[in-house]
């Protein structure tokens, strides 16, 4: 959808042909006192929460992985007794298979050769998406300058 991927434009694409595999790339926030007000920012000041996630029961029934690759996306709270209030709950109580997402503010670069080299080694070379991410991790954690560089010139970034 790119840069004008508003609330409504997703609603629709989501609707007209729920994906197999969602990647959101954006910017994220957990609000700790709101946690149903946590979300994804998109397009024209318009945001995700989990709230709108909530209400969306099985939207994304047949998606295998929603990828959220944006800051914060897997802090949950735990103010409600016996269950996890965040993103990764919400995308999968509208029907997502799985969920990778994070804890903490990350870097748009390295982010962008992680999940780069995510993709090379669950999409390439099946890789189950657990395994593939963790490669990815230590393979980010000893990279060169020639990896990275090698990685931008095979036009996978």
């Amino acid at each position: 959808m790119g840069p004008e991927g508003s609330l409504i434009k997703l609603n629709q694409a989501l609707a007209a042909n729920p994906p197999t595999y969602l990647h959101l790339s954006t910017h994220g926030s957990f609000q700790r006192l709101n946690p149903l007000g946590s979300g994804l920012e998109l397009a024209r000041n318009d945001r995700l929460t989990v709230g709108d996630l909530l209400s969306k029961f099985g939207m994304l029934s047949g998606n295998r992985l929603a990828i959220l690759s944006a800051c914060e996306t897997g802090v949950t709270s735990t103010n409600a007794p016996a269950e996890a209030i965040g993103l990764p709950a919400a995308f999968m109580g509208a029907g997502a298979s799985g969920v990778i997402s994070t804890l903490w503010t990350v870097d748009d670069r390295s982010t962008t050769f992680l999940i780069n080299k995510f993709y090379e080694l669950h999409r390439n070379n099946n890789m189950d998406p657990p395994k593939a991410l963790a490669q990815a991790q230590n393979w980010l954690r000893t990279a060169t300058y020639q990896d990275l560089i090698c990685m931008i010139h095979s036009g996978n970034i």
